[in-house]
């Protein structure tokens, strides 16, 4: 049975891992041991019995305003419902918080994210994301991911 919980100082590790191989394709942005530290509030693990299986996190850029970001699932768990419990965990968490939250995810896969109740958006409706993230990305001036957001 997957469980998930937030994450603890020493998970750190096994997100780094999980992380690993979708930095190396590109897909998430990479995240380094300091960076998930100073944001250990805002990650949860799935871990199946012991073993790491996947984890997401999110970002509040204030004004109601939060990103789903660092969604990756281990591959021998891929397409098992892992990362749709993730995201609807981190939404349930944040609606419940606050009620009236914008909540958005950029992906490669917006099909995923389409079945969870998010719907494509012009990503320029989010100029605090292209700040934060998007002017240090080495694909700023091509980018090709998609801006969905939950509206739940």
């Amino acid at each position: 049975m997957v469980n998930i919980d937030k994450i603890k100082e020493s998970d750190i590790g096994d997100i780094l891992k999980l992380l690993e191989p979708y930095v190396k394709k590109g897909i998430v942005l990479e995240r380094s041991r300091e960076d998930i530290m100073a944001e250990l509030s805002a990650f949860f693990i799935a871990r199946d019995n012991e073993k790491a299986a996947g984890v997401v996190s999110y970002h509040d850029y204030d004004n109601n305003l939060f990103e789903i970001r660092s969604l990756v699932v281990a591959e021998e768990y891929a397409r098992s419902g892992i990362g749709s419990a993730l995201v609807n965990h981190v939404v349930t968490q944040l609606r419940e918080r606050q009620p009236q939250s914008r909540i958005f995810a950029l992906t490669y896969v917006p099909e995923f994210f389409s079945k969870l109740n998010f719907e494509l958006i012009d990503k320029n409706y989010f100029p605090e994301k292209i700040w934060k993230d998007c002017v240090n990305c080495p694909r700023v001036d091509c980018c090709n991911e998609i801006a969905l957001i939950n509206r739940g």
